[in-house]
């Protein structure tokens, strides 16, 4: 990860100016280069743009605090977009929702028998898949209601 696109100004020496401002370490980011974008009692989320070598190209980095009700830092994690003007909370609250839709599809896998159907014909197929997704959201407002 490198640490951003601020080129330096000329310096009238030979070449080209620096393109990046330097090498980050993303286990242990420099907290500087990033901007405040969210904060509450119990999350604060920075965002900067980084270059990301493995892509090749520009990302919106966030790095999101976890806090107790005290102000005590719980854990950090790093969420990423390569949409450069999304907000740092927006990138955060899709990757929750992500992470709740593998949720669904397990389940779908494990308990709505998604995985049992013998069927060949996409008609058949995707009427199977939209079943199996479908009896999974009852179950779970059943089981959440009975408790």
């Amino acid at each position: 990860m490198r640490r951003g696109f601020r080129p330096e100004p000329a310096t009238g020496k030979r070449g080209h100016p620096k393109k990046f401002a330097g090498r980050g370490n993303p286990m242990e980011p420099d907290m500087n280069f990033f901007t405040l974008s969210h904060r509450t009692a119990e999350l604060k989320i920075y965002s900067a743009t980084v270059y990301c070598k493995a892509f090749q190209r520009e990302i919106n980095l966030s790095i999101a605090m976890f806090c107790r009700k005290d102000g005590t830092e719980i854990c950090r994690k790093r969420y990423f977009s390569t949409d450069l003007p999304q907000d740092g909370m927006n990138i955060v609250r899709y990757y929750r929702a992500r992470f709740q839709t593998e949720f669904l599809y397990r389940d779908a896998r494990q308990h709505g028998g998604q995985v049992d159907c013998q069927a060949q014909s996409k008609n058949k197929l995707d009427f199977h898949f939209n079943t199996a997704l479908t009896t999974v959201n009852p179950a779970k407002i059943l089981r959440l209601e009975n408790r």
